[in-house]
């Protein structure tokens, strides 16, 4: 393993184990298990006569025709149109990651509003039917909004643990139709991806003479 090879692979761990090198000069970095709904796509000056997987630092058995199949098919993701996009801000991503860790929040969602696109970030866990809360934590969600121009119908949710692994603290963040979300940050010219879990988290508020003591109705959570 030469020393290219060592800092790229020691720039993207832990949260990627997994470096596809092709000698296009681009990289997949696939993550780990607790990592397996995203990648990461960039560029390298490593000399690579042919495509090469690097597996927990270690060059793996697969084949170059393998690898060569498993970056074709990786970059068809990149390239399949867009329903929105829109920017967040380094105030914006501190913001999301403030509100998650206060939160306990196990998803992000992105959704197109009248105005333009709601952030909302909650817990899934609380609402699956054997979870009993208990009173005080009965604020599940926290919404946010960012402002963009008219963007087409979509929804789309992801693991917020997969979501904070990304380094950079300002990024474009990019809606596609096939239920991937590309992140884009302004200082780089690497792309991550992230696959929609399509999770929905359902909230309805009884009408009630209680309401004021927040007594709300907690529904199974809602599978697209």
């Amino acid at each position: 393993m030469n020393a290219k090879i060592d800092a790229l692979l020691e720039h993207w761990a832990p949260t990627f184990a997994h470096l596809l090198l092709h000698p296009s000069g681009r990289f997949v970095a696939f993550g780990d298990d607790k990592f397996d709904d995203m990648v990461v796509i960039g560029s390298h000056s490593i000399r690579a006569s042919e495509p090469s997987l690097i597996s927990h630092g270690v060059l793996s058995s697969a084949t170059s025709e393998e690898c060569e199949d498993l970056f074709q098919k990786t970059m068809v993701w990149t390239d399949n149109g867009t329903l929105a996009s829109f920017n967040v801000s380094l105030s914006d991503a501190n913001l999301i990651r403030e509100a998650a860790k206060k939160l306990l929040a196990t998803h992000i969602r992105f959704s197109n509003s009248p105005n333009g696109v709601t952030t909302t970030m909650f817990d899934l866990r609380r609402f699956l039917s054997d979870y009993r809360i208990a009173r005080k934590h009965e604020v599940m969600l926290v919404k946010h909004f960012f402002q963009t121009v008219n963007p087409r119908p979509f929804d789309s949710t992801m693991l917020i643990q997969s979501f904070l692994a990304i380094k950079e603290r300002e990024f474009s963040v990019e809606i596609a139709p096939n239920r991937i979300v590309r992140i884009k940050p302004f200082d780089g010219d690497h792309t991550y991806l992230l696959h929609d879990q399509k999770a929905i988290e359902p909230v309805m508020t009884s009408p009630s003479d209680r309401l004021g003591q927040g007594i709300s109705l907690l529904l199974q959570p809602k599978l697209a």
